[in-house]
């Protein structure tokens, strides 16, 4: 017999008796693999999660927004021309009471037509619209264990009294608020004014979120509106912009995580070095029968690195099965905790 057709018979064969250290050589670098693999795909699917996101986390395609005043009209209206809805919200800080307990709260009202894109989830699960009639108002977790409510509880914020309608579950613009001192509370526009906060020289920070009409691109809109309103303070963001700290943070952690998986990949050759020892030894005989029988040198070769060859691709294979599966089984831990979803 000769030839790599002959080798690869004779290697398939001697394969299925097994030898020793066969587990470990295919174990040592599937685990090597899975890790480097896995933390690709997974930093690969928190990416794609966070650009199919942004438009969320921003709360628009395109966002201004100033502190202390509102819109006056004219922008407004320059924002309406060249969009499919504008959003109005208004962000500040306040106290909020329950008897005798208070707590700073992060205060949000919206208009009807926000969120623009994705959804407020609430717990328990009702529509937005429906939770915020009538003085109704949701907030955070935090805010109910701190001031000892439940759902159906009214609270103080200012002047005004609501009536907490459910648990924020999930927020879709919350990473473009920033850092809060508090737990948050969303309530309507149309109910801010009775708080008494909108006072003059009230800390206050108002944004208009845009969905851009097809066809508009949001960089060309905010070059526009830069040119058209220079020195009326506003800040002007695009979607890249909402997560930008997040995304640098995941792109470091994907590059210190991937020089562990190395490591990993580099300490498990030790094990590998022990496992393809073990099964050279264990192929000595099957060779030394082979050039007794006539087999050239070249041929007993042959069929050893093909079964060498065979066993590292079965490993490789493996472990690239297990890293690719890993932002499918990363994803429900996540998700909740980075607000976005991992696209496998």
């Amino acid at each position: 017999m000769s030839g790599w057709a002959a080798a690869w018979r004779l290697a398939r064969r001697d394969l299925r008796g097994g030898a020793a250290g066969l587990p470990v050589l295919i174990g040592c670098l599937a685990i090597g693999v899975a890790a480097v693999a896995g933390i690709g795909s997974l930093s690969a699917g928190i990416r794609a999660g966070l650009a199919a996101d942004s438009r969320a986390a921003l709360g628009g395609d395109l966002s201004v927004d100033r502190a202390y005043e509102a819109a006056p009209p004219e922008t407004r209206r320059w924002l309406a021309a060249r969009a499919e809805a504008v959003s109005a919200v208004v962000r500040m800080r306040a106290m909020a009471a329950a008897g005798n307990e208070r707590t700073l709260v992060e205060l949000k009202a919206v208009d009807p037509a926000w969120p623009l894109h994705g959804e407020m989830a609430l717990d328990p699960a009702r529509p937005l619209a429906e939770a915020l009639a009538d003085n109704g108002a949701v907030a955070d977790r935090a805010l109910f264990d701190r001031l000892g409510v439940a759902v159906g509880d009214a609270i103080s914020v200012g002047e005004a009294r609501f009536v907490l309608r459910g648990a924020i579950a999930r927020e879709p613009d919350r990473p473009a608020s920033g850092f809060g001192l508090g737990p948050r509370l969303t309530v309507a526009a149309a109910a801010l004014p009775a708080t008494g906060l909108l006072r003059p020289g009230a800390v206050t920070r108002h944004a208009l979120n845009t969905r851009l009409a097809p066809g508009r691109s949001a960089a060309d809109v905010a070059r526009d509106f830069t040119a058209a309103f220079p020195d009326a303070g506003w800040r002007v963001r695009l979607p890249e912009d909402a997560r930008r700290g997040l995304r640098e943070f995941l792109d470091r952690l994907g590059r210190y995580l991937a020089l562990i998986a190395l490591a990993a990949l580099l300490v498990g050759g030790i094990g590998v070095a022990g496992a393809a020892r073990a099964f050279a030894e264990s192929r000595l005989s099957t060779l030394a029968i082979l050039k007794s029988l006539g087999a050239p040198p070249a041929f007993a070769f042959r069929v050893a690195m093909v079964e060498a060859l065979a066993l590292a691709l079965a490993g490789i294979a493996l472990g690239l099965a297990l890293g690719a599966a890993l932002p499918w089984a990363a994803a429900p831990a996540l998700a909740p905790r980075l607000e976005i979803d991992p696209a496998p």
